[in-house]
């Protein structure tokens, strides 16, 4: 008998300790505790952005990269067609300029045949007339 209220202080003494177990947990979860566990799902979200920010970033970054070459790709095509055109316009410009100085060379020699053609007969009667006139 002398036992039972030892038991009985300890059984007590238990309680209490699983009753202020159960207030400091109760205390800790709605004081600090939310707090704690919004603040952390606060950052896992922002990590989670910062990751999707970064996979973002490289995707547009690749796409930037990805225009820029088909911009180059479209700059050296202009540029080539650009070069093809201004050389036909070079060729025909080259080409007409040969016809013009083709024409006018031949317009030249002919003229040329013509008073070729009239100083020798002047030649030919002032030659008939010198002789007459020296004989």
């Amino acid at each position: 008998m002398e036992h039972a209220p030892f038991l009985n202080t300890i059984l007590l003494n238990v309680g209490v300790q699983a009753l202020n177990l159960i207030l400091f947990f109760l205390l800790f979860k709605y004081l600090l505790g939310d707090k704690i566990i919004q603040a952390l799902q606060e950052r896992t979200t922002l990590v989670k952005k910062l990751q999707h920010a970064d996979q973002e970033y490289q995707t547009i970054v690749a796409n930037a990269q990805a225009s820029a070459h088909e911009i180059i790709q479209d700059a050296q095509g202009t540029k080539k067609l650009l070069i093809d055109e201004a050389t036909q316009l070079a060729q025909q410009k080259a080409d007409a300029l040969l016809d013009e100085a083709t024409n006018k060379a031949k317009s030249i020699i002919s003229t040329a045949q013509v008073q070729t053609a009239n100083l020798e007969s002047d030649l030919k009667s002032n030659y008939e007339i010198m002789v007459k006139t020296t004989a």
